[in-house]
């Protein structure tokens, strides 16, 4: 049966008004109104009027709903009834009274602060101790800490990782008299180091004396540190409100420390100025900029970064005539003069110019005879609006390690300290943290259990200093043949360190920092030749830090970042010049952090992820080195800390460590051309806080807490370790950069030659279009072919493993020596067991030698043909079978 319907159309008419701020300012307010519940109708407000206009059906009572869109205010909600006449509805939104968040606005407390400056209990304050013989509050410091609540001086501290064992504790303040108070609030710094979930701290109140205790703050398996702000809304009008910091611990914990406690009355005081917003776009491709920042240059504090539609906002502090820029990676920065009015929102829009580039060709081919050469041309047009700086650069081709096989990925949860730890609890590994596959491959075990120690390449050869073995710190130090596929030790190191920093010049590698066997950071540094296998010492760091970036720019050692002893992230970047043993101010990091993972890319210094406090953060920034000022760059996928990263092949490459707040072996690699970041195989092993070296080489690490491995990982193909990668049989004219106006062009002439190849084959690489321009070129790849004499052969052949129980996987890193009566050469597998070599086949017999630690070694004479491939496999049995 068919029913139809007809249904009448019910007229609408409009709400329209004003949305202010109504708490003091009363300028305009960017938000979203709708009607309650009913998603689909909502508008936005202009951000500069404050004005909206919201359609609705005739004859009905609407919930008017706004949402600010500024930090700080409070949701407002409103019946307003609607006949068939439009109706006005203005809205005065109200600054949320606890926090006093919104733009314009700051906290004003009114009452008593406990600062705990002397050595023992204030007056008026009690300490109450459950436990018998165990440690209660205190106020001397027992453990030797750094204020890391945020404020200075002395603070109250309950200490359990000096004896452990259970704790129960409890800080209690005297009366306060709040009768006057409108918004009776508590405040107080705080320190909280947790471990695993043994401990649980509370910040309670009473009303009644004691009989009742209401918390209003807990934390158990969670660090936390710095300001906290709790209102007390029972304790409006009372004139007997107490508060007591309670602190209960089973069997072992770190430490709670407490400082600057308040109470008293809280209001939100007005801060003169104005908002200042508007949008930033592209002015090449008229499309917005997301991730561009805007600044007050006469109040470098008042800034902002545009969300994704390009929109801004923020509060300016100064009124009146004043300038203001929009800066965004690889575009002109923009300045502009903005009238900015007290109480009122000012727009300023900006549209940033910028380079963009096009090449002739997409693809370089050329074949040549055996020692020959050839040349082609590459013309590099701007079609931008701004001048741009353009330098054609290798890349390494051939291998794509991206592409190989992953291990599976893991992810471990659990309580990730940033902090030392030397002297806490060795915590067993968690189970699964070291899947396999063919692309990392594991190399010769460290010679003990090792993490938090530091790591460079030297002429081929890795280097690992100092770290924690599982005991205790160590001066032992190591370096790693990839000849031999053996670890040797190297002189000591005077002073054992925790997470220091250290960078190659040359053939010296320069160390300093980390925390020391006492607990703070050690700022001495210390010089290693490794052509003498000798120390020397240079000036000390000016502050010392532990778990810093480093890099070496233009023969300049950088450290950026750090932690203290109890706190981690500042933004200080320090430069050391070897020339002159001196160390001075570097420009300051955007935002603080440690455990950042730096590395220098053609001229520019690269910084990414890391932690800020107590957040584990993704953001990346570059420095141009020139101007010294730093600019954001695509964050990475997820927040990380205490990775293993090096630069390698062009790249900053960034694997394992603790990833979105869990530990895992993922990994990714910025590649500054296309300002993005791609991900890197798994690696074999799920560790952080380990030694990491250009190869791409991890060295040891932590499965979780304190618990060090001596295993040592190997990512092949990441061996071009410069600032500049060189690809030998290819060179580009000119080297420096061309500044190439808009409208104009630039030739670069490529050679590939084949004067130093040894072997005949097809090589392959890549040009990248290395330039300051925010809509980059893609790769140009180029092949070249070399072709073999014409008395030359090949050998080539796989290596694979005759398993007990049947299967053949390939062996990598097998040696595979062959022997002639004039010469000798030495081979190692690639990934899938493969080996190959050309010869001129005057060298015949050729007698094979494969070999490989754990499998029998198998020796075979073989003849080549001149012009042929010759096949020689190898099946080598297990040891164990």
């Amino acid at each position: 049966m068919t029913e139809n319907f007809a249904l009448t159309v019910i007229p609408t008419t409009t709400i329209s008004g004003v949305v202010r701020d109504g708490s003091g300012h009363g300028w305009p307010l960017a938000a979203q109104v709708q009607v309650a519940g009913q998603p689909t109708t909502a508008v936005h407000t202009d951000p500069v009027s404050g004005r909206y206009v919201l359609s609705v059906p005739q004859g009905a009572a609407y919930t008017v709903q706004v949402d600010p869109a500024y930090p700080g205010y409070l949701q407002d909600s409103q019946q307003v009834q609607v006949g068939k006449a439009a109706v006005g509805h203005d809205v005065g939104i109200k600054v949320d009274p606890v926090t006093c968040g919104a733009p314009g606005y700051d906290n004003k407390f009114s009452g008593r602060t406990e600062p705990f400056d002397g050595s023992s209990t204030p007056d008026g304050w009690t300490v109450r101790n459950d436990v018998p013989g165990s440690r209660p509050w205190s106020f001397d410091n027992p453990g030797g800490r750094t204020n890391a609540t945020g404020g200075s001086g002395n603070f109250a501290i309950t200490e359990s990782n000096l004896d452990g064992g259970d704790q129960d504790t409890t800080l209690t303040s005297p009366v306060y008299d709040l009768s006057g108070a409108t918004n009776p609030t508590l405040t107080f710094g705080t320190d909280f180091e947790a471990y695993a979930d043994s401990m649980n701290a509370s910040a309670e109140y009473t009303v009644d004396g004691g009989a009742n205790w209401t918390p209003v703050w807990r934390q158990n398996t969670q660090d936390a540190a710095g300001k906290q702000v709790l209102p007390l809304p029972a304790a409006v009008g009372r004139s007997a409100v107490q508060v007591r910091f309670h602190y209960v611990e089973r069997n072992f914990g770190f430490w709670w420390e407490v400082d600057d406690v308040f109470v008293g009355d809280h209001a939100c005081a007005l801060t003169p100025g104005g908002i200042v917003t508007g949008h930033v776009t592209d002015k090449v491709a008229d499309v917005p900029l997301s991730g561009a920042t805007v600044t007050s240059v006469d109040a470098a504090a008042d800034k902002t970064t545009t969300g994704v539609d390009g929109e801004y906002w923020f509060f300016s502090t100064q009124t009146g005539t004043h300038p203001i820029s929009a800066a965004a990676t690889n575009y002109v920065t923009a300045t502009k003069s903005a009238t900015i009015t007290p109480d009122s929102v000012t727009p300023q829009d900006f549209s940033l110019d910028s380079a963009r580039l096009t090449v002739n060709t997409t693809a370089i081919s050329k074949s040549v005879a055996w020692q020959g050469n050839s040349t082609a041309s590459v013309k590099v047009t701007n079609t931008g609006s701004a001048p741009a700086d353009v330098r054609l650069d290798p890349r390494p081709g051939g291998y794509t390690p991206a592409a190989q096989v992953s291990a599976p990925l893991q992810k471990v949860k659990g309580n990730f300290s940033t902090g030392p730890l030397l002297g806490k609890a060795l915590t067993a590994a968690p189970r699964d943290t070291s899947p396999s596959a063919a692309s990392w491959s594991a190399v010769a075990d460290y010679p003990t259990k090792i993490m938090d120690n530091a790591a460079v390449a030297v002429n081929g050869k890795i280097y690992s200093f100092t770290g924690l073995n599982g005991t205790d710190l160590t001066t032992k130090n190591y370096v790693y043949d990839q000849g031999t596929q053996s670890w040797s030790p190297i002189a000591d190191l005077k002073e054992a360190r925790e997470n220091p920093f250290a960078v190659a010049i040359g053939t010296k590698v320069y160390l300093a920092g980390g925390w020391g066997v006492s607990g703070p950071p050690n700022g001495d540094l210390e010089i290693y030749d490794t052509a003498t296998n000798t120390w020397t010492t240079g000036a000390p760091m000016p502050k010392a830090y532990s778990a810093m970036g480093s890099a070496v720019v233009g023969g300049k050692v950088y450290v950026i970042g750090g932690c203290l002893q109890d706190s981690c992230g500042v933004k200080d970047v320090q430069v050391y010049d070897p020339a002159t043993d001196t160390w001075s101010a570097g420009p300051s990091l955007p935002m603080a952090l440690s455990w950042t993972n730096c590395g220098i890319i053609a001229g520019t210094l690269y910084c990414a992820g890391g932690a800020s406090g107590l957040d584990y953060v993704g953001a990346g920034f570059g420095l141009n080195v020139k101007t010294g000022t730093w600019s954001p760059i695509a964050s990475l996928p997820v927040s990380v800390f205490a990775a293993s990263s090096t630069v390698a092949n062009g790249q900053l490459l960034v694997s394992g460590g603790i990833q979105d707040g869990s530990l895992t072996n993922a990994g990714y690699a910025y590649d500054p051309s296309t300002n993005a970041w791609n991900p890197l195989p798994n690696a074999n092993a799920t560790l952080f806080r380990g030694g990491s070296a250009c190869g791409f080489y991890r060295i040891g690490g932590s499965a979780g807490g304190f618990s060090p491995t001596t295993q040592d990982q190997l990512l092949p193909g990441y061996d071009q370790c410069g600032e500049y990668v060189s690809i030998p049989w290819m060179s580009v004219t000119p080297t420096d950069p061309v500044t190439i106006a808009p409208g104009k062009s630039a030739s670069f002439t490529v050679k590939l030659d084949a004067a130093s190849l040894t072997q005949p084959g097809a090589y392959t690489a890549s040009l990248e279009v290395a330039a300051v321009v925010p809509h980059p070129v893609a790769a140009i790849p180029v092949t070249f072919t070399v072709k073999p004499p014409s008395t030359w052969g090949k050998i080539t052949g796989t290596v694979t493993s005759a398993a007990c129980k049947g299967g053949t996987p390939p062996i990598a890193g097998a040696t595979v020596q062959i022997d002639t009566w004039a010469a000798s050469y030495t081979l190692r597998t690639d990934a899938n067991g493969n080996y190959v070599l050309w010869l001129d086949n005057r060298n015949n017999p050729l007698t094979l030698i494969v070999a490989r630690d754990g499998w029998q070694p198998q020796t075979r004479q073989v003849k080549i043909t001149k012009g042929k491939s010759v096949t020689a496999d190898f099946a080598l049995k297990p040891v164990s079978c």
